[in-house]
């Protein structure tokens, strides 16, 4: 068993399966284009306080479903929030 840090660039692009996405407390690191166009990713869930923006590829949620939930970290909420917002996610998108 070994835990996920980081999530690659352009891992899941394209993915027309994918629904729900749980980002785990270990990830540091979220790649260019992770999720980029999953059209069908309508619930993802941020479990990690160790994201910054620096840390968070460019369009990393662009083109995902327009009506999408972020779950986040109570503490890193705001922060968060403007983070996604420059890494692909619209303010059509809700953040919890």
């Amino acid at each position: 068993v070994y835990p996920v840090t980081e999530i690659s660039a352009k891992a899941f692009k394209n993915n027309k399966t994918l629904k729900k996405v749980v980002i785990p407390s270990t990830v540091t690191k979220i790649g260019k284009a992770a999720f980029q166009n999953c059209k069908n990713l309508k619930k993802i869930t941020i479990k990690t306080k160790k994201l910054k923006q620096k840390t968070v590829g460019a369009k990393a949620f662009k083109g995902i479903y327009a009506r999408a939930v972020f779950k986040l970290p109570k503490k890193q909420r705001k922060m968060y929030k403007k983070v996604l917002l420059k890494k692909g996610a619209t303010q059509k998108m809700r953040f919890k």
